[in-house]
């Protein structure tokens, strides 16, 4: 996969980049809203889907985005809001080129948010989560579904700890967000993505694999066992304070 999507993203001459999956449906509306987004907000390198209802792509508050500052903020609404809140993504070819995306193998089928990360610039880049457009999963019997393809324990715990690098360099704020979400994070790895390996760890072990990784302090697990993950659309509203934009 990696050299196929090296080579496409290379031989891009156009201006922006659409990076998607042989099972992600276009909503009819889903290319106006990416240009939209990018001609009217300024620094804007990257432009995400999110997951797209499933019977209606795109019917939901398409006339909307969420406008990120940097990219501690987008991780801040991924790993709030589960697994599947991102899909395709559009970017800036010239973005897009100057990624290693080499370096995103260890975190198995999971590669694509290291990818959108590391292609964004700390200090000045900016991105739009886009209300939702692209419908994802369109067929059964793919990843986690079968529980024979999903990333294994380890490929999920390591893109915790990618989301805990993050929080932890961009300040006590961030450290929270990580304390509240990834007890609940690690369950959703373990209930949605992992159950390919049911048959040769134990919940105890896989949690006992976070807690070495420094993945489920205690103050991690208190508060994920009292929140239970109810706090996720809190954190994505109030406490990251995106700025929701009309466009």
């Amino acid at each position: 996969m990696y050299p196929n999507i090296r080579r496409a993203i290379d031989g891009a001459r156009g201006k922006l980049t659409i990076l998607a999956h042989d099972d992600d449906l276009i909503a009819p509306s889903y290319v106006e809203h990416l240009l939209r987004a990018f001609n009217r907000l300024d620094g804007l390198t990257l432009a995400i889907s999110r997951q797209g209802d499933y019977e209606h792509p795109g019917g939901a508050r398409a006339d909307a985005c969420i406008y990120c500052p940097a990219p501690a903020y987008l991780a801040a609404y991924i790993f709030t809001g589960g697994s599947f809140t991102f899909s395709s993504f559009c970017a800036k070819t010239d973005a897009l080129k100057k990624t290693d995306i080499s370096l995103n193998a260890p975190y198995g089928k999971v590669t694509d948010v290291p990818f959108m990360f590391q292609m964004l610039e700390p200090a000045e880049a900016s991105c739009v989560l886009a209300w939702p457009f692209v419908k994802y999963r369109l067929h059964d019997g793919q990843d986690c579904v079968d529980y024979a393809t999903g990333p294994t324990a380890e490929e999920w715990l390591n893109l915790t700890g990618f989301y805990k690098k993050i929080f932890d360099a961009a300040g006590e704020r961030f450290k929270w967000f990580f304390a509240l979400q990834s007890l609940r994070h690690v369950r959703i790895g373990w209930r949605d993505w992992c159950r390919c390996e049911h048959n040769r760890m134990t919940y105890r072990q896989y949690l006992r694999l976070a807690r070495q990784k420094g993945l489920l302090s205690f103050t991690s697990r208190v508060l994920g066992a009292l929140l239970r993950g109810k706090i996720s659309h809190f954190l994505q509203r109030r406490l990251v304070k995106f700025t929701q934009t009309n466009y």
